[in-house]
C-alpha cells in the first residue's frame, strides 16, 4: 500500500510539472534566457486619387468635360503603418481616351517613413470621342506586390449626339394638315346640305 501511495504521488507530481512547463498554444517562445522577440510591426498604406478640370481649384472624385478639355489627376499615398518602407511604386493606368500632357505615370520612391505623404499630379487631355465615362485607376506596390488601389472618374460629353441628322421643323406641316382637314369638313357639310335640298 505504501508503494501505491508513493507511485501515485510520483505520477501526480509529474503531471503537475508537465502542466506547469507545457507552454500554451498562443505563447511566444522566448528561448532559454527568456528574451522575447518584439511584436511584429504593421505595414499599411492609403492611396487616394482625385481629378479636376484644368482651371478648377478643388479636386473631386468625378468630373464631366468635353472632348479636347484638359484635366489634372492628383495621386496621394500615405504611410499609415508602423514601419518605414523602401521599394515603393505607384502606377497610373491612364485610360485610352486620354493623351498624357505632363507628369509621370510611374513613380518609384524609397524611405517612406511613418506618416509620410507622397503625392504627384498628372495632366491629360481628352481625345475626340463619343460620350463616355471612364475610370482612371492607380495602383500602389510594395516590393512589386500590389497593396492598394484608387480611382477617379471622368465623363466626356460632347454636348451633341454624334452622327445625328437635323429634323425639319414640323410646325408648318401641322398647320397645313389642320387647314386641309377644316376645308374637307366644311366641303363635306356643304355637299350634304346641297344633296338634301335636291
Amino acid at each position: 500500500m505504501k508503494t501505491n501511495k508513493l507511485l501515485l504521488s510520483i505520477i501526480g507530481f509529474s503531471v503537475l510539472i508537465g502542466i506547469t512547463l507545457t507552454p500554451s498554444v498562443n505563447a511566444v517562445d522566448c528561448g532559454p534566457y527568456n528574451i522575447c522577440p518584439p511584436e511584429p510591426k504593421i505595414i499599411q498604406f492609403t492611396l487616394d486619387k482625385q481629378v479636376k478640370k484644368l482651371n478648377d481649384t478643388q479636386y473631386v472624385k468625378e468630373v464631366t468635360i468635353k472632348p479636347g478639355d484638359t484635366v489634372k489627376f492628383l495621386i496621394k499615398a500615405t504611410n499609415v503603418g508602423e514601419l518605414a518602407t523602401d521599394n515603393m511604386r505607384i502606377i497610373d493606368y491612364l485610360p485610352a481616351e486620354f493623351t498624357l500632357v505632363d507628369g509621370p505615370t510611374v513613380k518609384d520612391f524609397s524611405g517612406f517613413r511613418v506618416n509620410d505623404v507622397v503625392q504627384f499630379e498628372i495632366t491629360a487631355q481628352a481625345k475626340p470621342t463619343n460620350d463616355i465615362c471612364v475610370v482612371n485607376n492607380a495602383e500602389m506596390q510594395y516590393n512589386t506586390k500590389p497593396v492598394n488601389t484608387a480611382s477617379a472618374k471622368v465623363c466626356i460629353k460632347s454636348g451633341q449626339v454624334l452622327g445625328s441628322k437635323v429634323l425639319p421643323d414640323t410646325a408648318d406641316l401641322q398647320i397645313g394638315i389642320l387647314v386641309l382637314s377644316l376645308l374637307s369638313i366644311t366641303t363635306g357639310i356643304s355637299l350634304r346640305k346641297i344633296s338634301k335640298s335636291l
